[in-house]
Formats: structure tokens, C-alpha cells, sequence
């Protein structure tokens, strides 16, 4: 996998987080990463929840993440982890 670009932003319709598979509405910050793996194209949308979860417990040597599996991997960490910064149940 090779990551061209990856940077914040704010959404400006509604897409799904890579590493939750939640929707997220328009206005959300997302990270927002693209580039190639095995010769295909990708972008991908973090929210803030998975991505700070990936800073604080995926290392690069980790195996590939695929989709949904930040959230579904770790649920009772990923959890916790919601909890803090959205806050609600």
C-alpha cells in the first residue's frame, strides 16, 4: 500500500469511516487518505474516533486494516474511546 496524500477536512456531504463503517454527516472533520494498493486507487475517510484510536494502538507493523474493523476489532476499546470525545451512550 502506497499513501500519496493524507489530511483533515471537513466533509461536505455525508461518508462512511473506513475504520468504523459509521455514517457521518455532512460537516463531520475527517482524515482523509488516498493513494494505491496493489495497483488500485483508493480514498478513504477516518472519523475522529478511529482515527485517534489507529494513533494510539495500530503500529505500522500491524496487519492491513479492512473496513469496519477499527470499530469491530476492539469493540470494548474502540468504545471507550467513543465515548470520551462524542460523548452519549
Amino acid at each position: 500500500m502506497t499513501i500519496l496524500t493524507s489530511k483533515t477536512v471537513k466533509a461536505r456531504k455525508p461518508h462512511h469511516c473506513y475504520g468504523c463503517a459509521r455514517e457521518m454527516p455532512a460537516g463531520t472533520t475527517m482524515q482523509v487518505c488516498s493513494g494505491f494498493d496493489e495497483g488500485h486507487a483508493f480514498r478513504d475517510y477516518w472519523c475522529p474516533v478511529c482515527d485517534e484510536y489507529c494513533k494510539l494502538h495500530i503500529t505500522c507493523n500491524d496487519d492491513e486494516i479492512s473496513y469496519g474493523d477499527v470499530r469491530n476489532g476492539s469493540r470494548r476499546e474502540w468504545e471507550e474511546l467513543r465515548q470520551k470525545m462524542e460523548g452519549g451512550e
